[in-house]
Order: C-alpha cells, then structure tokens, then sequence
C-alpha cells in the first residue's frame, strides 16, 4: 500500500510525464525558433486588440503591451508615431467594443450561417455543430471582421481600422 508521500510523489510524476511531451514540443517549435516565437506573440496581440469581445475588457497597460508586440512584424506602417497614435485612439475602440452589439442582427451574413448549420445538423443526424457561432473560429473571424467594417468611416478610429486593413492584407497576403 503506497503512503500519502508516495501517492504525491507518483502523482506528480505522472502529471510531469503526461505534460513533459506538450513542454518539450513548445520549447523546440516556439521558444527555440524566434520566428515562430513572435509569430505566436504578434498573433496573440492581434487576437486581444481587434476582437471587440476581449478588447472590452481590456485595461490600458494591456493594450499598450500588445500594441508594442505589432512592431514584431517588422511591418514599415508600426512606427512609434502609430504606435501612439493606436494609444490615443484605444479608450474609443473600447468604448465602442464594450456598446450592446447585435451579432445576430447587425451583421451580413448571419441567415447563411444560420442555414449551413442547420443542414450540417440535420444531415449529419448529429448535434456535433457547436451551438454557440463564438466557437466555431470561421465565423467568429468573419463576424469580427463585419463588426469592424461598420466602423470603416469613423474618423475617431483612423489607426485602428488602418492596422485592421494591414493585417487583413498581411494575413491574406
């Protein structure tokens, strides 16, 4: 019979065992490659700054980090000036990410999203579609992209929504 010391200690052993392939997995493919390694930061940033849902819950020392992070990308427009520029503008943008928003009702597309997944549904005889669109990566892209849309003539967002165009054409490429 193992005693309580034991059972930690194999515990823990198979807890190290069972996560040591993930660790060593990301050292090799991210820590080690600096390539990939801002890659994986600049996209993170991304994610924070540009989806409304988490860039409302954003404190100011948060954006400001990840707006530093998009100078990773050795992209000419994310100057210093930019960068400022993103952090005078960035109360607005959240402030507009954190005003009710009907992602059913206000953006294009929804009926057709609505209808594949209720084909996907009924022909599958399976409820393997997720039930909620923020989990389905394809049209939470695309519906953060219409939500930013709308806002392509606010002049009081000019930086944002222009980093929104250089992303969009550095991902698209």
């Amino acid at each position: 019979m193992l005693t309580g010391l034991s059972r930690q200690q194999a515990l823990a052993e198979a807890a190290e065992a069972s996560i040591k392939p993930g660790y060593v997995y990301f050292t090799t493919v991210f820590k080690r490659n600096a390539a990939l390694n801002r890659l994986r930061r600049v996209c993170g940033a991304i994610s924070r700054l540009f989806d409304p849902m988490r860039l409302r819950t954003l404190s100011t020392a948060e954006a400001a980090q990840h707006m530093q992070t998009l100078s990773l990308l050795s992209v000419p427009e994310f100057t210093p000036t930019f960068v400022a520029s993103l952090t005078r503008e960035f109360p607005e943008a959240k402030r507009q990410a954190a005003q009710p928003f009907d992602w059913d009702k206000s953006i294009v597309g929804v009926a057709e999203y609505q209808q594949r997944q209720r084909e996907h549904v009924e022909g599958a005889q399976l409820n393997d579609w997720p039930d909620d669109w923020k989990s389905v990566t394809g049209e939470r892209s695309r519906r953060i992209w219409e939500w930013w849309k709308l806002r392509r003539k606010d002049p009081k967002l000019p930086c944002f929504l222009r980093l929104v165009g250089v992303i969009d054409c550095f991902i698209m490429g």
